[in-house]
């Protein structure tokens, strides 16, 4: 291994701490072929999470192992079902019994106006 030549007269020879004309000409960039074996293959795009850089917006969570799955699932979330069923149930179940009679008397109509009156068929023969 050879050294870089000796600096000119009255130059810096020193970077921070480090002397520019000790590095050893090995330390260069390695070459491309150098390179081939050790490439890993690069994902082009963005994932969905990272499609877009928002700024000056703080988002927090929890990780999934650090949380509960159904928390105050019987204590809370089956009452409170029952109560929301019985706060809507008579604004919703009136119309629809009220809709479900009239279709049901609607086809019953249908189905009498289709019917062949025998009185008309009583003459002949």
């Amino acid at each position: 291994m050879s050294y870089v030549s000796s600096p000119p007269d009255g130059a810096k020879t020193t970077l921070g701490s480090v002397d520019i004309f000790s590095i050893k000409e090995d330390h260069r960039a390695p070459l491309v072929e150098d390179l081939e074996e050790h490439v890993l293959p690069i994902e082009m795009g963005r994932h969905f999470g990272d499609l877009a850089k928002i700024r000056h917006v703080i988002t927090y969570s929890l990780s999934p192992f650090e949380q509960k799955a159904f928390p105050n699932y019987f204590s809370k979330g089956i009452p409170n079902v029952w109560r929301r069923f019985r706060a809507s149930f008579f604004k919703v179940a009136p119309p629809m019994a009220l809709m479900y009679l009239t279709y049901t008397w609607g086809n019953s109509v249908h189905k009498q106006s289709k019917r062949k009156n025998p009185a008309d068929y009583e003459n002949e023969e």
